[in-house]
């Protein structure tokens, strides 16, 4: 028998292995496409702040990891992987805010195995906080974890899923969130916890009570320019055993502006802020306890830093620049003594000025401030130049600061260019006034551009033209 070509592909079309590959589902086959009313529904969560290593993946189109900023949408397939030692927070529909804790991963609109078409937010591993609006619509947002089903919206709390993936901790602190679990729908009251597992769920669970400070940190702390740590000690009442501690510091009073969250063991009592600068902090500590359930936060603690502050001089106002120096720190400017000071420090202009703070007396923690010229004011200036002779005739430049007083001491150079010789300026028996000879070829001067130096730090321009009399030109 003969076998001929168009038999041969038969023959290869019913081939077990080419079977096979010919029923391999493509890639887009693995996860059908949703309905437009569905998609429609799927309003993306949006990313509101991120510290630390945060990683956006989109695992639905395969696409590697990105850095997560604030701003970027999660759409159905993206996940957010947050760092060991990072922190991130999600804006969800219905005015819900989840806050990321550090190790957590969550998968926007998640496909699964089971279900490719799915559309439930999951929570594949880590915790998050929830903070559910003061007034909660009439709809929820289901939040998936491995074993139920968390809808927000009327409480806030943590959600926990277990690194074993088969465990769901739900602490409620404010309202209750309702559950669908194996067995069912349940709800988790105020004050208590729940465990949610495959083919079960646990008796409620009583939380331990919000911590205290019991030596809170400073509310007012001053410091000359560097950052600075703070600390305080907390406790809770009574007694428990904690696994740890969670501390959180933000910028706003509603920890949305989260910095970092930082974990301490369960027998730890006191905390440390290190390194933090001038500006308003918030920071608050909650417990985890032995049993994996989380208490609500402390009262969140205001901690200001203050560091002295350049304010600009204002010609239109008659004012100086200065530096307000915060009560707490001993200053000087310009090697004078240490001393408290209870008003602002004058600028005098033209001139670098060395700033000098410290917690006391005696210098302890001092830090040393340059503050340029360029930032010490502007100086009001007038150049005359007067003709005396044939090819001779008097600089004069006068020096005035915001205030409208005279600027003494002043180290003045001018440059006229070739054609003119300008000898060294010196400063008359009247304070702020610079004079020096200046010469030129030919009985008549020519337009003088002057480029003028003080102090080596300020310079200006200016376009004079000496006529016999003088010849004022402001800046």
């Amino acid at each position: 028998m003969r076998i001929t070509a168009p038999l041969c592909l038969c023959l290869l079309a019913l081939s077990p292995r080419a079977g096979a590959q010919a029923r391999r589902p493509s890639p887009a086959a693995t996860s059908p496409a949703l309905p437009r009313s569905v998609l429609a529904r799927l309003v993306p969560l949006q990313v509101l702040s991120v510290r630390g290593e945060v990683q956006v993946v989109d695992v639905l189109n395969a696409l590697p990891p990105r850095p997560a900023q604030a701003g970027d949408t999660l759409h159905r397939g993206v996940q957010i992987r947050v760092g060991d030692d990072a922190v991130a927070a999600l804006a969800l529909p219905e005015g819900i805010r989840l806050t990321l804790l550090p190790g957590t991963r969550l998968t926007a609109y998640a496909p699964t195995q089971r279900d490719p078409r799915a559309t439930l937010t999951l929570l594949d591993a880590g915790a998050v906080r929830v903070e559910s609006p003061p007034s909660p619509s009439d709809r929820s947002f289901p939040l998936g974890t491995p074993f139920a089903t968390v809808y927000l919206g009327r409480a806030d709390g943590v959600v926990r899923a277990l690194a074993n993936g088969r465990i769901a901790r739900i602490s409620s602190h404010r309202g209750r969130f309702r559950v669908r679990g194996a067995l069912g729908d349940f709800f988790v009251a105020e004050s208590v916890g729940v465990s949610a597992e495959p083919a079960r769920r646990s008796s409620d669970h009583p939380l331990l009570p919000a911590p205290a400070w019991s030596s809170p940190p400073a509310a007012h702390v001053a410091t000359s320019g560097r950052p600075v740590d703070v600390e305080g000690t907390f406790s809770i009442a009574p007694p428990a055993r904690i696994a740890r501690w969670r501390v959180e510091l933000a910028h706003d009073e509603a920890f949305r502006e989260l910095v970092s969250v930082e974990r301490l063991d369960g027998d730890v009592r006191a905390w440390r802020g290190r390194g933090l600068t001038p500006g308003v902090w918030w920071v608050r500590v909650s417990a985890t306890d032995r049993d994996g359930y989380d208490s609500p936060p402390s009262p969140a603690q205001r901690i200001e830093v203050t560091a002295p502050v350049l304010h600009p001089s204002d010609a239109s106002q008659r004012a100086l620049a200065s530096v307000r120096v915060p009560e707490g720190l001993w200053c000087a400017l310009d090697g004078a003594p240490l001393t408290r000071v209870d008003r602002p420090l004058r600028l005098s202009p033209a001139r670098d000025h060395m700033l000098r703070c410290a917690r006391d007396a005696e210098g302890h923690d001092a830090h040393d401030r340059i503050v340029p010229a360029s930032d010490a004011g502007e100086v009001q200036h007038e150049v005359r130049v007067r003709v005396t002779n044939w090819g001779e005739g008097v600089l004069t430049v006068t020096l005035r600061d915001a205030e409208g007083y005279a600027v003494p001491y002043a180290n003045v150079s001018v440059d006229a260019g070739p054609e003119v010789a300008v000898s060294p300026m010196r400063e008359e028996s009247e304070r702020g006034v610079y004079r020096a000879p200046v010469f030129w070829r030919g009985a008549d001067p020519p337009p003088l551009t002057l480029r003028v130096t003080l102090n080596g730090r300020v310079r200006f321009e200016e376009r004079v033209t000496p006529e016999g009399a003088a010849v004022s030109v402001r800046r």
